[in-house]
């Protein structure tokens, strides 16, 4: 019996399957429907705040601020040479970390959108159930 193996011309193909799901979800128009409030601490200064500050953008901009003018967005400018962090809180009380230093625009906004994507799927079947 042949015991099927990951050889690595198949590599480029996992990449690809793994990088397009990630460029696409990242791509999603921005809902900030599940949330209450978003917090962003950040030092301008070091090399590695650029991508937080492009998300900072996208979130306060005009077709994000419109899917829930309730959500509370504030940010925190330090001068302390301290790691860019980015904290979301939710409806149901869960709070989600991001520690963007070391995270791209894209895989910023995989995470945001993938996580309030389910967080509006879990909140529609429990609406469904309710019926």
């Amino acid at each position: 019996m042949k015991i099927p193996y990951f050889t690595i011309s198949k590599a480029p193909l996992f990449a690809k399957a793994v990088v397009g799901e990630l460029k696409s979800v990242s791509n999603m128009a921005v809902s900030l429907q599940p949330l209450t409030s978003i917090t962003m601490k950040f030092d301008p200064w070091r090399e590695d705040s650029h991508s937080i500050k492009h998300v900072w953008t996208t979130l306060c901009s005009e077709e994000a601020r419109k899917t829930n003018q309730f959500c509370l967005i504030t940010q925190n400018i330090l001068s302390n040479k301290s790691d860019s962090v980015m904290e979301l809180t939710y409806e149901n009380g869960k709070i989600l970390q991001i520690e963007t230093c070391n995270l791209t625009y894209t895989e910023i906004m995989y995470h945001i959108n993938r996580i309030n994507h389910e967080m509006e799927a879990t909140k529609t079947v429990e609406a469904e159930a309710l019926i």
